[in-house]
């Protein structure tokens, strides 16, 4: 079989024959169009389209009143079981929190969605009778582009990490769940305060904020007048520990007044109270797969390329010698997406 070509003017000129004549010449012609190709290929955006089906659900079950280890034991460690032998489950993520547990499940590439969803429901469905009464499960076909483009958990300290994944020009935000704050805690001794009768009102006052709180005014025997005051911006537990909350016998009016004694006698808060530095407790803590961790999930910009989004935290995180887990990457499938692309294109 022959293809003929139809030029102006009415000449006929065969393919076979053009490309027997001249072999170069075709050959030079199509290492062109290859390399054409390949360059626009690179500079495509390289991001799962809308109408691809994401191999993704979410399986949510709300525990009213339930605690973090509460939900993590009862609840989801119960559905995991059920989920890791559902057919066709590739892997899932699971976090508990305060009367909430989610397990992202996703699905070998080669399975429809819409089926594996609907298997998963079974199984979910028959995980109930091990859930205690008044958890209820869901499952959700869930849409990536909705999800952080990655996140990671880990138990490390992960603060200059974050802050370099922050200043990523792809990134729009980044958010940390279960992350412990450090709070100040101050125990106050009522035997204490009754001892060195001191005003509970002027304490409340003082550590209400972290300002500078004005005292009034004292007045010495030559009739000078000096402001009183005390500077409330903390620089450290010492600072704090320090910080005079009164003075012995003087109350808080009296202060604003000008109507002090002669001699004030301060009281520092250590006097009257323990203060220790401890870690809140979270009511967002995390546990991902039964280990507590910080999750740390990373928004893209809009119209960012997913994969190089990931290609530069995943950097990020690998020069960081950081020990984490991965939860989430949007661009596993985005380069599988395209990998399936190319296979299709070169075997047909």
């Amino acid at each position: 079989m022959s293809y003929n070509l139809f030029c102006r003017g009415g000449i006929e000129v065969k393919i076979a024959e053009i490309s027997s004549r001249r072999p170069i010449a075709i050959f030079m012609l199509l290492t062109a169009v290859v390399f054409l190709g390949f360059i626009s290929f690179q500079h495509l955006k390289l991001d799962l389209l809308p109408q691809i089906e994401y191999p993704y659900a979410v399986v949510i079950t709300t525990y009213m009143g339930a605690g973090t280890e509460e939900v993590e034991e009862l609840v989801t460690k119960p559905l995991e079981g059920y989920i890791s032998s559902t057919p066709g489950v590739r892997r899932f993520t699971s976090m508990s929190m305060d009367s909430v547990s989610f397990i992202l499940v996703e699905f070998d590439w080669n399975v429809k969605t819409s089926e594996a969803v609907g298997r998963l429901s079974r199984y979910v469905d028959l995980a109930t009778r091990d859930l205690p009464e008044g958890a209820n499960p869901v499952v959700v076909e869930f849409d990536p582009s909705l999800l952080p483009v990655y996140a990671f958990s880990t138990e490390d300290d992960y603060e200059d990490v974050v802050s370099k994944i922050k200043r990523l020009p792809e990134v729009a935000s980044v958010e940390v769940m279960g992350k412990p704050e450090k709070i100040v805690e101050v125990i106050l001794d009522q035997e204490k305060i009754k001892r060195f009768d001191v005003d509970p009102s002027l304490i409340e006052t003082i550590l209400s904020g972290n300002l500078v709180y004005p005292f009034g005014y004292v007045s010495d025997s030559e009739g000078n007048i000096y402001p009183v005051s005390v500077d409330g911006r903390f620089e450290n537990i010492e600072d704090l520990k320090n910080t005079i909350v009164g003075f012995r016998g003087v109350k808080y009016q009296s202060l604003l007044q000008g109507k002090v004694p002669n001699i004030l006698v301060p009281v520092r808060l250590r006097n009257i109270a323990e203060v220790n530095i401890t870690n809140e407790s979270v009511q967002g803590e995390v546990r991902v797969n039964g280990k507590k961790a910080s999750l740390i999930a990373i928004y893209k910009r809009s119209g960012a390329n997913t994969v190089k989004t990931v290609r530069e935290i995943k950097r990020i995180l690998r020069d960081s010698k950081i020990n984490y887990i991965e939860a989430m990457n949007q661009a596993y499938y985005t380069e599988r997406a395209i990998d399936n692309l190319l296979k299709n294109l070169l075997y047909g």
